[in-house]
C-alpha cells in the first residue's frame, strides 16, 4: 500500500465530515471546468523561402478561416519562419506576399491540438511589370525635384 492509497481514505472522511456533498461537488465542477491543459485552438506554421530556398524576411501570411471569413495577418521573422497559434478548428486559406514575388494561396485544415505545416516558396514575378517614365517627366537640365517656390509666391 502507497502512502497516497493509505491517505486517500482518510481525506475523504475529514471532508464528509466538514463540508456538506453539494458543496464537494460544486468544488470539483469548477476546478474541472477551469483546467488550462484543456486546448481547443491549433496553429499554422510553416517557412517561407525564394526558387533558390533562401528565406524571405517580413513576407506577408493571411490565414483566412474559410467557415467564418475571419483573418489574422502576421510577417514572416528573420529565419522566414511564422506562427499563427489560437485558431479554431476549421478549413483555412493560407495567402503568402513578398514584393516582387507572386503570391502564393493554399488550403490547409486546421485541427485542434495540432499545428498544421505549410512550406511555401514563392515565385518571382514576370518581367513584364514595369513603370513608364516618359521624357517630359524629366528635367534633365535642373537638379531640383519638384517645383520650386520663390519668396515673391509666398
Amino acid at each position: 500500500m502507497t502512502f497516497h492509497s493509505s491517505i486517500f481514505p482518510v481525506f475523504v472522511r475529514c471532508c464528509r465530515a466538514a463540508f456538506p456533498p453539494e458543496l464537494l461537488v460544486l468544488f470539483v465542477l469548477a476546478f474541472s471546468l477551469a483546467s488550462p491543459a484543456q486546448v481547443f485552438t491549433g496553429a499554422v506554421s510553416g517557412r517561407v523561402v525564394d526558387p533558390q530556398g533562401a528565406v524571405i524576411q517580413r513576407a506577408k501570411v493571411t490565414v483566412k478561416n474559410l467557415g467564418t471569413e475571419v483573418t489574422r495577418n502576421v510577417e514572416t521573422i528573420a529565419d522566414g519562419s511564422f506562427r499563427v497559434d489560437g485558431l479554431e478548428a476549421s478549413d483555412y486559406e493560407v495567402t503568402v506576399s513578398a514584393v516582387g514575388f507572386a503570391d502564393l494561396r493554399s488550403r490547409i485544415a486546421v485541427r485542434v491540438g495540432q499545428v498544421s505545416s505549410v512550406q511555401a516558396q514563392l515565385s518571382i514575378l514576370p518581367a513584364g511589370n514595369s513603370i513608364e517614365v516618359r521624357q517630359k517627366d524629366i528635367d534633365t537640365a535642373s537638379s531640383v525635384l519638384g517645383n520650386p517656390v520663390t519668396e515673391r509666391q509666398i
